[in-house]
């Protein structure tokens, strides 16, 4: 069956994912840093954009990088993955989101324990003050965040701090390293 309509939007390459997706999710999350759906959505979309530049860049990122042509194309996709999580822990934390956001925990758990493995690990957090007792009455402005949770007795960490952190590093890696026009 052929489809004979006219064809209105398209993701084929990291612009137009970039311009249809990054950046739309990346604005819709920021504008609501208390929405976990937004959250895991804009998780799954900053770490599959290596997927997106890996198949159009693979021969060049190999290089760039020193990845060695070992075998099946994912093995290349995933050894980047692990040189941008080697590079920036926020990179890990993302890709932990994504993953436990679709297969609820990861069977592969990072090393670092400022990471979390189970998509519980990703909850909204919100503070609250007042009279009548911590967290009543309605003095002040609480405020609600996504927030990342590691093991236990490990610092929480902001979801939106992560994302724009990943967000400004994917950026400047693909303008620095020539990948795409974005």
């Amino acid at each position: 069956m052929v489809y004979s309509g006219q064809i209105v939007q398209q993701f084929n390459d990291i612009e137009s994912y970039w311009n249809g997706m990054v950046e739309l999710d990346y604005a819709d999350f920021m504008a609501a840093k208390d929405d976990l759906r937004l959250a895991f959505h804009l998780a799954s979309t900053l770490f599959h954009v290596h997927d997106w530049i890996w198949m159009k860049q693979d021969m060049v990122i190999r290089a760039q990088f020193g990845i060695v042509h070992n075998g099946p194309l994912e093995n290349g996709v995933r050894a980047f993955s692990e040189v941008l999580a080697r590079m920036d822990l926020d990179f890990e934390r993302i890709r932990a989101v994504a993953n436990a956001g679709k297969h609820l925990s990861l069977k592969k758990r990072s090393s670092n324990a400022n990471v979390g493995f189970h998509a519980a690990n990703t909850a909204t957090s919100s503070s609250g003050y007042g009279t009548g007792g911590y967290g009543t009455g309605n003095y002040g402005t609480p405020r609600t965040y996504v927030v990342l949770e590691g093991e236990a007795g490990k610092p929480t960490v902001y979801f939106h701090n992560v994302a724009e952190r990943i967000y400004r590093l994917w950026k400047a890696l693909i303008v620095s390293h020539g990948w795409a026009a974005i």
